[in-house]
């Protein structure tokens, strides 16, 4: 398994040096250490809030951060810089513009970056965000002290002619152009809300930003000593293509994970030591929220196959038995358009839950899912294991044939890949197993293991690794001719299933079809494709043109794309 599931481990230079920083008691450059901040001086509140009236389902999410001293202490300065912690500082390397209104948040720092247009070196999983058009571009801090950042931009350093090369000050620069006797002008138009293509700082990453400003509940308190007031920022972040009217959103704890991600094994150096991050650890531990992906716990980024382990144990570590034939699942589905409690079984009580445990896990990871849309307007079922025919999509979908879960007639279409054909005709049967861990364990694909007969899926899992098989041991991955196609007759290898007694990691095991006797059953490995981020968008379910018009569904078949 890959250990560097977190892109500040993988970019920075050395344990001194890093590429990325947290955005509070951060070292500047030009500083050599910094003063120790205790996790316990934060107070962190996660807020989800409508961005755009166009569409309301689509929420922004907010860290909102109250800074305090410590207890019978106050704020002191760190040498001639802030308290450490609440001082701001640049996440990356950008450009940092201010704004009095910036989409309806106060006194904002916008820092634009352009580090995740592309590729990322010695790191293939982050294709996965490139493929789903997820590229962060923005981090905002809302809430800053506009009269402490002037002093600062006072005290960076101008060159007395433009033809002078002035090094940063902190991390900060004027652009091109600004000289000593133009900096004062300068200054004033960085505050106001216009030419922000013009009025801009450059900043590096871990730069300065000034400070978080005064809690706004006791900023006038005169019983309160100015040095004692809690301060408070609140942290946005978009992607690439965000505006109010097609509003991209990304959680800012999502963008942590992208940087400074936990798997389990191998935290990067700031998930163990910045206070801030161990408080985002600390209030999960201490949290009882189901499901528990709900929990403010630090884990891999989004879109990576660490992600989906990680959600799979954590799931059956705390709701194993909820995922058995008896049990009741119905507090653990996360996705909002998926019913909770179906009719014909409430709350899946009686039912086999592998589709719904599978799917669940893969969705809360930010994979696509194949759905089914049911009797309730905007309401869906994961694709049902024990839809075997036409007649059964039919007689499920409420008789509506163009809404065919974008599984049709062995068609898999815009949530998945099929790999069968690709495994048997390209790889090498030696290499089958060595190119498919690779894909999952570095490239960070995610593959659902379905056993399937006569168009219908019987049984879907995570495949976790793959190994070479005992039943046929010349052989890595077994293939036989199916309908004139190459199809996976076995595959040995552990993975995430719900099966009658539970949830629970399986294997290594031999997994052959369900139905031996039936010469149309097979396996099936399907790639689940990237998606959105599953707690901001609107359900995640597919591609976004599929749900709003969810009676035009494109079956275009896609088993035969390429990698």
């Amino acid at each position: 398994m890959n250990n560097k599931w977190n892109l500040v481990s993988i970019l920075s230079k050395s344990d001194e040096e890093r590429a990325f920083f947290l955005p509070l008691a951060s070292k500047p450059p030009g500083k050599n250490d910094i003063r120790q901040v205790d996790q316990s001086q934060y107070e962190i509140i996660e807020q989800y809030e409508s961005i755009s009236s166009n569409n309301p389902k689509i929420k922004d999410v907010s860290l909102e951060i109250t800074i305090t001293p410590m207890q019978n202490s106050c704020f002191e300065n760190e040498d001639d810089l802030p308290d450490p912690s609440y001082r701001l500082h640049a996440i990356d390397n950008g450009t940092v513009t201010f704004y009095n209104n910036y989409e309806g948040l106060q006194n904002c720092l916008v820092l634009d970056m352009g580090r995740f247009f592309f590729p990322v070196k010695n790191c293939s999983w982050y294709w996965r965000w490139i493929e789903a058009s997820c590229l962060p571009a923005k981090f905002i801090y809302e809430s800053i002290d506009p009269e402490h950042l002037r002093n600062v931009l006072e005290s960076v350093t101008a060159p007395e002619s433009i033809h002078d090369d002035i090094p940063f000050t902190y991390g900060l620069l004027y652009p091109e152009g600004v000289n000593q006797s133009s900096k004062s002008l300068f200054i004033d138009r960085f505050f106001q809300d216009n030419n922000k293509d013009i009025f801009f700082m450059v900043a590096k990453a871990g730069a300065y930003l000034g400070t978080a400003a005064l809690h706004p509940a006791i900023a006038n308190d005169p019983q309160i000593e100015h040095n004692r007031k809690p301060r408070q920022i609140k942290l946005h972040a978009r992607y690439v293509n965000h505006s109010i009217d097609d509003p991209r959103p990304l959680n800012p704890r999502e963008l942590f994970h992208l940087l400074f991600g936990d798997n389990i094994t191998a935290k990067s150096i700031e998930a163990e030591n910045h206070p801030l991050l161990k408080k985002i650890d600390n209030l999960g531990e201490n949290d009882n929220t189901l499901p528990a992906t709900k929990r403010m716990l630090l884990r891999p980024p989004l879109r990576t196959s660490a992600r989906v382990m990680w959600e799979a144990e954590k799931e059956i570590d705390i709701s194993e038995n909820n995922w058995s034939m008896n049990g009741n699942c119905s507090n653990l589905i996360y996705n909002s358009y998926i019913e909770k409690s179906p009719p014909r079984s409430p709350n899946y009580v009686g039912e086999y839950k592998c589709n719904v445990f599978g799917y669940e896990i893969t969705t809360r990871s930010g994979f696509k899912a194949p759905v089914l849309s049911v009797r309730i307007p905007n309401n869906y079922h994961y694709l049902n294991p024990l839809l075997t025919n036409k007649a059964a999509l039919r007689n499920n979908n409420a008789g509506s044939e163009n809404n065919y879960a974008r599984y049709y007639n062995k068609k898999f279409v815009d949530w998945g890949r099929g790999w069968d054909r690709i495994l048997a005709n390209i790889i090498p049967s030696s290499n089958r197993i060595e190119f498919l861990n690779n894909l999952i364990n570095n490239e960070g694909r995610c593959f659902i293991l379905n056993r399937w007969h006569d168009g219908g899926m019987r049984h879907h899992l995570i495949l976790n690794s793959v190994e070479l098989n005992n039943i046929y041991p010349n052989q890595s991955l077994l293939f036989r001719l199916h309908d004139g196609n190459r199809t996976l007759r076995i595959i040995r290898g552990t993975v995430y299933e719900a099966y009658p007694g539970g949830a629970r990691k399986s294997g290594p095991r031999n997994y052959t079809p369900m139905l031996n006797s039936d010469p149309t059953a097979v396996l099936s490995l399907i790639e689940l494709k990237p998606g959105r981020d599953p707690d901001i968008h609107i359900g995640n379910l597919s591609s976004v043109d599929a749900i709003e018009n969810d009676d035009k569904i494109n079956l275009n078949v896609l088993i035969d794309v390429t990698f």
